[in-house]
């Protein structure tokens, strides 16, 4: 991923009272702690904004028995509706929060100050996504305040996001939980700083995929309660993991980290052209699966009457970065036509597939990576496991080309 960086911290300086709830656009420089503006590639630009809550409803500064602060980006660009939304998400579950579980235990009468939550922002962009990660702390009256991370990631589309749609894995969490065990144990071997019976369950168990996380420059940042591996004293606990961590064990051994990272868009490509109808192929694809194939390949083409036009050579040098050769007939494809030293192709709806690696074998140049195919998006609602299937890989000069995608 590129590295695209923009931090802005926002400080909560907020003095209005007499109200229910207050939105303030914050002033330039003065109101906010440290800003580098947003790259002008960015997909969304922000400027921070406050807001002052006061509980319950209907209640001032004099009459409320809880306070609610927060500082939060307001998005403006051409996603900025997708991402302003997934922001008051945010805060409206930090207000059902303190409405259900933090103002019933509140009591001004006894507190020398009132019980409040207040929540900063940061936000960061790397690469397409955008990072919102609000630090908060709450506490009653004087005591010492708990604290927490909740963070947001939007995608490209401005739309939250989660960890396993990043990544394009089904199950993630414990190769993530095994890397931060291994992380732990490697640095406090004694647990003279980690709890001493920490198991790796315990960090399972903590691990929030949609929003205890952010993408970072080395991978992604895991954020865990405070608490669950060391004393709350740390505050939140923070582990970056890498996504060349969570490849399968061969990886290094019988391919190499960047072949197989190079590889992997090709892969889950070929897993949708195939699996869109349960279709196999050795040696050489056959019509249908070649051009479906190469049309998800120029999806992100513009199109002009539902069709994209590609250069003919243009096409077949990009084709034989996966493929031996292309079929001499397109006949019985997607509607793929070679007219006039042009590719026409039709736009055509392929459902979501994906494949989990799970081991590989190697005879001579061919690797046989033995996978098994799911259907849906990772990280959502509606998917599951299709069919084990077999995908061979001969060995090039500039990487690897598909020779076989097998159902079992």
């Amino acid at each position: 991923m590129k590295k695209q960086l923009a931090v802005c911290m926002a400080a909560l300086t907020l003095f209005c009272a007499g109200c229910k709830q207050t939105v303030i656009e914050a002033p330039e420089p003065a109101a906010q702690a440290s800003i580098e503006a947003a790259p002008a590639a960015a997909l969304l630009q922000w400027q921070m904004r406050e807001e002052l809550t006061y509980f319950p409803e209907g209640s001032s500064a004099d009459t409320a028995v809880y306070v609610f602060q927060c500082a939060y980006p307001y998005f403006s660009g051409p996603c900025e509706v997708e991402a302003n939304r997934a922001i008051d998400r945010a805060l409206e579950e930090y207000r059902a929060t303190i409405q259900t579980e933090r103002l019933p235990l509140a009591d001004a009468a006894e507190q020398t100050a009132l019980p409040y939550t207040h929540v900063a922002s940061q936000i960061t962009q790397q690469g397409v996504y955008t990072n919102v990660c609000f630090e908060d702390a709450s506490g009653y009256g004087e005591e010492e305040p708990e604290r927490a991370s909740y963070a947001v990631v939007l995608d490209e589309n401005g739309e939250e996001t989660n960890l396993p749609a990043i990544l394009g894995m089904y199950m993630p969490r414990a190769l993530i939980a095994q890397q931060i065990y291994n992380q732990i144990d490697a640095a406090d071997p004694r647990r003279e700083r980690y709890h001493g019976d920490l198991t790796l369950e315990d960090i399972d168990l903590a691990l929030d995929l949609y929003n205890g996380f952010t993408v970072s420059p080395e991978g992604f940042v895991l954020m865990l309660p405070c608490g669950t591996v060391e004393d709350e004293s740390y505050g939140v606990s923070r582990f970056t993991v890498t996504e060349a961590s969570l490849y399968p064990d061969f990886v290094g051994e019988l391919i190499a980290a960047a072949d197989y990272e190079a590889l992997l868009p090709g892969l889950h490509t070929l897993a949708r052209a195939c699996g869109a109808e349960t279709h196999s192929f050795e040696g050489t694809p056959d019509a249908l699966i070649a051009t479906l194939f190469m049309g998800l390949t120029f999806a992100d083409r513009p199109a002009e009457n539902g069709v994209i036009s590609v250069p003919q050579a243009e096409y077949e040098a990009e084709a034989k970065r996966y493929f031996s050769a292309l079929p001499d007939d397109l006949t019985g494809g997607d509607g793929t036509v070679l007219s006039e030293g042009t590719y026409r192709i039709p736009v055509v709806a392929v459902a979501e597939y994906r494949l989990r690696v799970d081991d590989c074998v190697q005879s001579g140049s061919e690797l046989r990576l033995r996978c098994m195919l799911y259907y849906g998006m990772p990280g959502s609602v509606d998917w599951g496991e299709l069919s084990p299937v077999t995908v061979k890989l001969q060995k090039t000069g500039n990487g690897y080309i598909f020779t076989g995608f097998l159902f079992s």
